[in-house]
């Protein structure tokens, strides 16, 4: 199909894109969460919380009446990759409301992984089911980007000299992972989708825009001298200006990086020094505290690899407390081997978007994607971050969304 008329290419009948929208900006938003309560401003954040769920039911509604009353049969366009992991997360809380359905109610033991993971999976495949234009993905990645800029936005008004330094705790207030932590949410989760609907966006000022808040993304997400997110930054524009194979594209992200890294260094140069002093020594792994962590886990595959930990207590297998820091780890042992296989069946998903994407739009476009899901996994493989964060599966179902635009769109031509 050639470029021009699948740019064009819009269904019809979309009479709610824009709670849609709303939905995708408002789920950004609450990555703010951490900063709200810090400002006292919980009031504002559940207002947020009622809007979303207020949208994720009205959505939910729709897409089962649309079931119910328009289609003919379950029909696919393209294989439901999400479908395996859903039937994981389901499975695991059949069994054990069957024998524990006191223990979902609020504020008992299962109550939060069920919301949290209810209105990930939910909100993902909202997603996937209502975008079904070029239009319509670049509206929702837009918004939700907005919404989550705010991330980085609010850290940098409340507090600019927090920059180059790693806390967990200020006056009296525990953040979540770290004080920059949801920047680093926020950039993992849209930074190279900008990139991507940049690859197919005719006005420059839009192109700009994108840009600009793919940039500030960046900066966020560096500011807190995340090891993980430097490397996810590395890692992501060596995979970008390789596959991109644009000597154009070469030249302009090294200026991009060198000015950003001038300007960190001219403006905030204590930053540099604190990042000198959390990379020196190097890495040791017989004293890495993940490699610790993971083995720890692996040592205990047993006890979880059918349905995952059934008692909620996922993180008992480490005396410090910590985590698996691993999204693998996290997947199975949250709802066992059926979930891993469903996540890795989501990977496959995205890489054969991105190849889709490479062929029918641009070189550029199927780039961007893959790289989106090599800047993910650089976090998400050595960390607590990128496993239920709702941002994350908001931009999950935008990718297979493509993947089913695409898909559609080969098969009419």
């Amino acid at each position: 199909m050639p470029k021009d008329r699948y740019l064009e290419y819009e269904e019809q009948g979309i009479d709610y894109k824009y709670a849609v929208i709303l939905l995708a900006f408002v789920a950004g938003f609450l990555n703010s969460r951490d900063y709200l309560l810090y400002m006292g401003l919980g009031t504002v954040y559940r207002g947020f919380v009622f809007v979303f769920y207020s949208l994720l039911v009205l959505m939910s509604v729709i897409l089962i009446f649309k079931f119910l009353f328009k289609n003919k049969g379950l029909i696919f366009i393209s294989f439901p990759y999400w479908s395996i992991l859903i039937c994981a997360v389901i499975l695991k809380f059949i069994i054990l409301f069957m024998q524990f359905p006191d223990q979902f109610l609020p504020g008992q033991v299962y109550y939060s992984d069920f919301m949290n993971f209810g209105r990930g999976l939910l909100l993902m495949v909202i997603f996937i089911k209502t975008i079904k234009s070029i239009k319509m993905l670049k509206s929702v990645t837009l918004a939700i980007a907005i919404g989550l800029t705010f991330s980085v936005i609010i850290p940098l008004i409340l507090h600019p000299e927090m920059i180059g330094t790693r806390v967990t705790e200020l006056n009296g207030f525990t953040f979540v992972g770290a004080f920059w932590n949801s920047a680093v949410i926020a950039y993992i989760s849209v930074g190279w989708l900008l990139v991507t609907i940049s690859t197919f966006e005719h006005s420059k000022l839009k192109r700009n825009l994108y840009l600009t808040i793919f940039l500030l993304l960046i900066f966020g997400s560096i500011a807190g001298l995340s090891r993980a997110a430097l490397i996810s930054l590395f890692v992501s524009v060596v995979t970008y200006t390789i596959l991109s194979n644009n000597i154009k594209k070469y030249i302009k992200i090294f200026i991009l990086v060198a000015l950003m890294g001038a300007s960190i260094t001219v403006v905030f140069p204590e930053t540099i020094e604190s990042l000198m002093q959390r990379l020196d020594g190097g890495v040791n792994l017989d004293n890495e505290m993940r490699v610790i962590i993971w083995k720890a886990y692996l040592s205990n595959w047993y006890d979880y690899i059918l349905f995952g930990e059934l008692h909620g207590d996922y993180r008992k297998y480490m005396s410090t407390g910590h985590g698996p820091h691993n999204v693998l780890i996290n997947w199975t042992l949250h709802f066992g081997i059926l979930a891993l296989i469903g996540f890795i069946t989501i990977i496959v998903g995205i890489i054969i978007t991105a190849l889709k994407a490479k062929f029918i739009i641009s070189k550029s476009a199927g780039a961007a994607i893959f790289t989106w899901l090599m800047a993910y996994l650089s976090v998400a493989l050595i960390n607590e971050t990128g496993f239920d964060h709702l941002s994350l599966f908001a931009a999950i179902g935008i990718i297979l969304s493509l993947e089913k635009i695409l898909t559609k769109a080969n098969l009419e031509n």
